[in-house]
């Protein structure tokens, strides 16, 4: 059976004020081989060994320096068996009917993600989409993870696709080394379009298998 772990996360936020970034972005790190994906924040650590580095409970794009942004993209980037896939989201006024609410918008932007990873993977038997626990409310992800699933196997039905196996699971990315190595990728693929700086995004540019951006409205 091929088997792919999808380990999911976002860069930004959905908010529309002064405060809140101009793009937001989520990013989904493919592999067969989790384990190689789960030890580089661990080595990372260890390889730095800096008290302030150990101490925290996971490692994070946003507040790392450079060196360890660098060292971990560049870990992630060396593994041959990763694809990465991204889908950045540009921020813009509409029209009142256009409104949706942020859970409303992140379930949509995720779905879309979902289903650009398993058009993809298509010879993937199962896909495990390991996804960041916080961005919605538990109740909400749970009626979200039923209506993807089911919206996904209704749609391979249409295209006559035996649909793969699909699980998702949800996480605190402090105890998924897997998640924070999504939460980079998602950190450096963002930072290209919100601050034109792509330091970070070159490094993993060999891996992207598909990014899109996208446009929703306050």
């Amino acid at each position: 059976m091929q088997k792919r772990f999808v380990f999911v996360d976002e860069s930004g936020d959905l908010a529309f004020d002064r405060c809140s970034s101009r793009f937001f972005t989520i990013g989904a790190v493919v592999t067969e081989e989790p384990r190689a994906l789960e030890r580089i924040p661990k080595h990372v650590r260890m390889r730095r060994l800096k008290k302030d580095l150990l101490r925290k409970s996971e490692l994070k794009f946003h507040n790392s320096d450079s060196m360890v942004k660098k060292e971990v993209l560049e870990r992630v980037a060396a593994l041959g068996d990763v694809r990465v896939f991204a889908l950045s989201a540009r921020k813009a006024r509409g029209s009142p009917e256009l409104r949706a609410s942020e859970n409303l918008t992140y379930m949509q932007l995720l779905g879309e993600l979902a289903y650009e990873v398993i058009r993809v993977e298509r010879t993937a038997d199962a896909l495990d989409f390991i996804v960041d626990l916080r961005p919605l409310e538990r109740a909400i992800s749970h009626q979200f993870d039923a209506w993807m699933l089911s919206d996904i196997v209704r749609e391979c039905a249409f295209h006559r696709v035996v649909p793969p196996r699909l699980r998702i699971s949800r996480f605190d990315s402090q105890n998924s080394r897997g998640l924070q190595v999504a939460d980079f990728v998602a950190g450096a693929i963002r930072r290209r379009h919100e601050l034109g700086d792509s330091t970070y995004y070159d490094i993993i540019a060999p891996r992207i298998a598909t990014e899109k951006i996208v446009t929703v409205h306050r």
